[in-house]
């Protein structure tokens, strides 16, 4: 910090006016803001300066400045501890031998090919066999020569086609026709039949291939055009599938121009409708339209919406195998695609395999606009997709079948068989099971690693699919543990995460601005348990709107503008945007928290936020001083937070509200209010209620108040500098309560929680912890309105050993001393 300005510059710069202020801000860094408008409910920055120069430790004096840019705060309204199992016994589960690697029944399912070869071989023969003479005499054109008058020097023959002499099959084994890759090799074994075996030539072209390679006894050679009559018979698009198909169309164009020339005759099977050849860049080669234009539905949509369409319909299958795409494409009700469309599928931008045994949709894609066409296709469509995917999961593992199932919608899921869907859900349910035991064994790593892809196939809803979403937070959890660095999936809740065995560590959450910190130096929001290294903010839906989950980094991030809630795999804090009450005056926050203050008549009262969290309350059998009735140590859940006075109430305070000041020991208006019973406190409650809206005080239980008093700690401060008592409290004179404030703070703000006065709370008297509620409220006992209540803190004339956060003590309704008081809370109902 600058030290070019010092308290008495400030003020003396206050003492000139605004003027002064200006300068000296200037002068240290800051900047002037323009006035902002601000409503009543607004927090706003407040400036603290002094009441008085000739006192240094005068009480700071709040002003509200209109100058200053209102700051949003948040405060933890209410905690959720979370309790970790020790997991299920693995001497309960089956092996994983027995459930996982099981087959879906059914044949293993045959890929239709593009055309029978029945069907295709007249049509090739059409086009690629040539007219020759043959035995038979042609009788008609020998009477219509003679009738004519022409020389007949050698009878005619009837033309026959003839194959030709030999054949060189090329096909093209480029990655974007992978789904025709058995359909060439359909056609290539039954072509080869019709030619001697010694006149058969085997070529390919490979992916990126400038031209084909040829198969000989030598291995692959570089290519060679046949011999002059020879059919040479390319299986593929001749380039006109391809997202950039010019260099290729050249390429092959190129080519077949060498085979006229050559004398051969260039023929070429292609996989699209007509209408999508470039036909004018293609003619030295004969075409021939592999599956049947019949099979093309007479639609105005374009190839590139019919290819989109299709993927939509197989983009919930964690597999898309050649096969079933043709089977999809084949539907009478999926739009006639051509067979162009597979091929389009098979190269476009969001596949993010091509294998050819089985493609895989790129899981961010598919969840985010593919499925979603599939679930807003018909339902006699969406049936007869689910009937052929069923037929392609024969043979393969139940877990594929499983998982595709519930990645489906729940509109597609109800079309399937109740059967299918609770045996799915059983199955899923026994994988959870096994991954978050971590059953082990062998095969184990096998499993996992299957359950590390499946994670980030399936759509985000599946995370909070109940019979699967354990095993995906397992799954995530062992690939997390092996690469740390791993991202969260956006399903992803630490809340869910299976069970370990490090124990818990406390990470401190900071606000500076508008940002939230791990630590740091910020203002405190609340400190949450941790296990794994992982904290999650998720903002809370409103409005139906969904909520968002990022993960907390040690950088720290941006706060959301509304609701929050913190969660690890310890705690859920949920977190809310302050907004000033109308019983508080001001509130800010500092390096302690949260704080608000209300007036009343010409007093100033402070009251601190005591967040949510949980406490072991009482002392453990071998703490020093200990009494028998602090126990047992129990563990405390204080859901919601509280405000608190930040001081015991003080004399002025209490002379504002009830007129009178019974105190003993009265040097001083700032020294705690004393000699009042529990009832006389109960109407100063209801008085000062009645004066201030919404104020709604009481006393806090026993647990809140020995939670406030903890902090967040359970290491004992040094007594002399947080308490006055009987060692500490004489003034040369006698011993007696001191001001309030005057000694440090605990953690959080509080002043005085221990010594100078024992504090009244609202439970009854118990002699030991035995029944006591868990939650953190009053225990407080019908029919006993004259039991004793208990009081906390140890006060003035205490020893040491009473002036512990454990310690009690109690007394009648009635009773009261110069050593007892009170300091009083306000908690949500």
């Amino acid at each position: 910090m600058s030290t070019q300005c010092g308290r008495a510059d400030l003020v003396r710069a206050l003492a000139n006016g605004p003027e002064g202020l200006a300068a000296v801000a200037r002068l240290i860094g800051f900047e002037d803001r323009s006035p902002q408008s601000r409503s009543g409910n607004d927090i706003t920055l407040y400036m603290q300066t002094l009441e008085s120069v000739g006192d240094p430790f005068a009480k700071a004096k709040i002003f509200h400045s209109d100058t200053m840019e209102p700051v949003p705060y948040w405060q933890p309204v209410a905690y959720e501890a979370l309790e970790q199992g020790s997991g299920e016994s693995k001497k309960s589960l089956p092996a994983l031998s027995e459930v996982i690697g099981k087959k879906m029944p059914g044949s293993v399912p045959v890929a239709r090919p593009l055309a029978a070869w029945s069907d295709l071989l007249p049509r090739l023969r059409r086009v690629a066999a040539r007219p020759v003479a043959g035995a038979a005499y042609d009788l008609e054109r020998l009477t219509r020569d003679v009738a004519q008058g022409r020389i007949v020097r050698r009878l005619p023959r009837k033309k026959v086609l003839r194959w030709g002499s030999g054949v060189q099959i090329i096909d093209d084994r480029s990655r974007r026709l992978t789904p025709y890759w058995g359909d060439q090799d359909l056609v290539a074994s039954r072509l080869s039949r019709l030619f001697p075996r010694e006149n058969v030539i085997y070529g390919r072209l490979f992916e990126g291939g400038s031209e084909p390679r040829l198969y000989t006894r030598f291995g692959l050679q570089s290519y060679v055009v046949p011999a002059p009559g020879t059919l040479v018979m390319v299986l593929g698009d001749l380039g006109c599938l391809a997202t950039a198909p010019d260099g290729l169309l050249r390429q092959w164009q190129g080519l077949g121009r060498r085979l006229r020339e050559a004398g051969c005759h260039p023929v070429a099977m292609i996989p699209a409708a007509r209408r999508r050849w470039p036909t004018a860049r293609l003619h030295p080669w004969t075409l021939l339209e592999w599956e049947r234009p019949r099979r093309v539905a007479a639609v105005d949509a374009s190839p590139e919406l019919l290819a989109e369409r299709l993927l939509g319909l197989v983009s919930p299958a964690v597999r898309i195998e050649p096969g079933f795409l043709r089977d999809v494409r084949l539907c009478p009700e999926a739009g006639g695609a051509d067979a162009g469309a597979e091929a389009d599928v098979w190269q476009h931008p969001d596949l993010q395999s091509d294998h050819s045994v089985a493609a895989t949709l790129n899981r961010d894609a598919a969840n985010r606009c593919w499925r979603q066409v599939f679930a807003g296709e018909t339902a006699a469509l969406r049936q007869a997709v689910l009937d052929r995917w069923r037929k392609w999961r024969a043979g393969l593992s139940v877990e594929i079948w499983c998982e595709e199932q519930r990645s489906l919608d729940d509109g597609s899921q109800a079309l399937l068989p109740l059967e299918e869907q609770e045996a799915a859900r059983a199955y899923l349910e026994l994988v959870s099971r096994l991954a978050m035991a971590n059953v082990g064994g062998e095969g184990m790593e096998d499993f996992m690693s299957w359950g590390g892809r499946m994670l980030w196939r399936v759509p985000e809803a599946a995370w909070r699919d109940a019979a699967l979403s354990p095993a995906l937070h397992a799954f995530w959890d062992h690939a997390h543990r092996k690469d740390p660095q791993l991202p969260q999936p956006s399903g992803l809740d630490v809340t869910k995460l299976p069970p370990v065995d490090t124990p818990p560590r406390t990470l401190q959450l900071r606000q500076r601005a508008c940002r939230i910190e791990v630590g740091g130096d910020g203002s405190p929001l609340a400190s949450i348990e941790i296990r794994r290294g992982l904290v999650q903010i998720q903002k809370v839906a409103v409005s139906g709107a969904p909520g968002r989950d990022f993960q907390l980094r040690e950088e720290g991030g941006d706060l959301p503008r509304g609701a929050f809630l913190v969660k690890s795999d310890c705690e859920i804090v949920t977190f809310q945007r302050v907004i000033r009450p109308d019983w508080a005056d001001a509130m800010g926050r500092d390096r302690f928290g949260l704080w608000a203050e209300f007036v009343v008549g010409r007093v100033r009262q402070r009251m601190r936020w005591i967040p949510p969290g949980r406490f072991w309350m009482g002392s453990p059998e071998d703490e020093p001083g200990r009494d028998p009735d602090e126990g047992p140590r129990h563990e405390v859940t204080i859901e919601k937070g509280f405000w608190l006075f930040d001081t015991p109430c003080t004399q002025e305070l209490w002379r504002e509200v009830m007129g009178d000041n019974p105190s003993r020991f009265r040097d001083s208006l700032h020294q705690p209010v004393e000699k009042v019973s529990w009832e006389e406190v109960q109407k100063f409650i209801a008085r000062i209620n009645e004066g201030v809206s919404d104020l709604a005080l009481c006393l806090p239980s026993e647990a809140q108040w020995e939670y406030a008093c903890r902090a967040g700690t359970q290491i004992a401060p040094a007594l002399d500098a947080v308490a006055w008592y009987f060692e500490n409290s004489h003034d040369g004179k006698e011993r007696k309560t001191h001001p309030v404030g005057r000694k440090a703070p605990n953690p959080w703000g509080l002043y005085d929680m221990l010594g100078n006065v024992w504090e009244w709370c609202t439970d009854h008297w118990h002699s030991n912890y035995k029944g006591a509620p868990d939650n953190g409220s009053a225990w407080v006992d019908e029919g006993k309105a004259g039991g004793s209540r208990v009081m906390r803190g140890g006060s003035w004339f205490a020893f040491a050993r009473g002036v512990r956060a454990a310690s009690r003590d109690r007394r009648l309704p009635g009773g009261r001393n110069e050593s007892l008081g009170f300091r009083c809370a306000r908690v949500p109902s």
